[in-house]
């Protein structure tokens, strides 16, 4: 399955991909050039590797009620102690997960939650591992109400773009409410996810750096009794 985030993107590859494929395999009968003939099937192999970053496969959604999970695919980066982006003067668990372009880049919400605030802000497009690309990149933060174990807490989600990244996709709005899992936009060819966890909820980060998580089905975090592992 493809997602519609990239509609635009895989439909017009296609079109022109089969457009320049039967170019050369027209100019190849005609003119007899075996070569041509070739290229015209490399043509239509060209449109495979755009069309698996688009792609959007089923996940399992963790039951548990109590789980937090992976808001991208990738490899977990970092995991700091922070202050509140929205500068509420709150402490948060910041998860950084970085996304290649062979990872599948669909963003899903961590936890049933409303979005309360929607901040986006223009940027550079430093290397999505650098150190400054949490703080100097183009991105979109999330503000939310999050809910789970009966509790009701603020979570922050953030994308961010990278080098090869150009367009933040995200069509949450404030007062939108999403279950936990729930697909709501992607970031385009390789990039930077982050999930901000309120420091005075106990959380238990069940994951650490360099381990390998998918949106929706990897439990990153539980609410219960804090581990410090992974953090930096």
């Amino acid at each position: 399955m493809l997602t519609k985030y990239g509609r635009r993107e895989w439909m017009t590859s296609a079109v022109l991909c089969a457009t320049v494929s039967l170019l050369l395999l027209f100019a190849g009968v005609a003119f007899k050039l075996p070569a041509l003939i070739v290229l015209s099937l490399f043509a239509d192999l060209l449109w495979i590797p755009l069309a698996l970053f688009f792609r959007d496969p089923p996940r399992v959604i963790p039951c548990e009620d109590d789980a937090v999970v992976s808001p991208a695919d990738g490899v977990v980066r970092d995991i700091e102690t922070v202050d509140c982006p929205f500068g509420s003067g709150q402490k948060f668990r910041r998860l950084g997960i970085f996304l290649s372009v062979l990872d599948v880049h669909i963003n899903r919400m961590p936890l049933d939650l409303t979005v309360k605030t929607v901040r986006y802000a223009e940027g550079r497009f430093h290397d999505a591992r650098s150190p400054l690309a949490p703080t100097e990149n183009e991105s979109n933060m999330l503000l939310c109400d999050a809910r789970a174990a009966g509790r009701e807490f603020p979570v922050i989600v953030k994308q961010i773009s990278g080098a090869i990244a150009r367009r933040i996709v995200c069509e949450a709005k404030p007062g939108d409410a999403f279950k936990r899992g729930d697909k709501f936009g992607m970031i385009k060819f390789g990039s930077r996810t982050e999930l901000y966890l309120p420091d005075d909820q106990g959380m238990e980060m069940v994951v650490g750096i360099g381990d390998r998580v998918y949106a929706g089905s990897t439990t990153v975090a539980r609410l219960g009794t804090r581990s410090r592992r992974g953090v930096a």
